[in-house]
């Protein structure tokens, strides 16, 4: 599990390092989708740190079961969006609408899944991980919706929403007075 979680931190680390180059480029042409980029740099931050969190937590407990192995082909599948997106931003700065389907195609990678499989994995052992499902349920729906105020005449909510959701919010009410229940 070590292993899958510390090649999973330095994938969040390499999207956030990626988004905040979207930023420069996309600065002058649209500042709006820049600042998109500069938060969801934070966010790959935020996930690292996560990551980090349940590292640690792997360390001071006993073995977590690995039921999934990281192969080449896994590997490849799931660096394959940040590859292209770096070499994207290596041949200089595209349009900012080339870095943002580029970045939705990050967020739709198999590396985001093996995330969430950690996550669920360690938090039976570390409840405090319990708060990244939400955390990064959030994340998506952020992106959704600023894409959708920076370019209101692209769908890229439908690329989207396509992301399986990470976390069902539900609303329990709970009332014991019948007039108002």
């Amino acid at each position: 599990m070590e292993k899958i979680i510390n090649w999973l931190i330095g994938l969040e680390e390499w999207a956030g390092r990626l988004c905040a180059a979207s930023a420069r480029c996309a600065a002058a042409d649209h500042p709006a989708a820049a600042r998109v980029f500069t938060a969801l740099s934070a966010d790959e931050a935020e996930h690292a740190a996560y990551l980090e969190d349940a590292l640690k937590c792997c360390l001071h407990s006993e073995t977590l079961p690995e039921t999934i192995r990281l192969d080449q082909a896994t590997i490849g599948r799931a660096e394959a969006p940040l590859r292209q997106l770096q070499e994207t931003l290596d041949g200089g700065c595209p349009h900012w609408e080339t870095l943002v389907a580029k970045v939705i195609e990050t967020e739709r990678s198999e590396w985001n899944d093996l995330f969430l499989y950690v996550v669920e994995t360690v938090k039976s052992r570390c409840p405090e991980m319990t708060q990244v499902a939400p955390h990064v349920q959030q994340h998506l729906r952020y992106i959704e919706k600023h894409l959708a105020t920076i370019a209101p005449d692209k769908d890229w909510t439908t690329a989207m929403r396509a992301i399986p959701p990470v976390w069902q919010e539900n609303i329990l009410v709970v009332e014991d007075e019948a007039p108002i229940a």
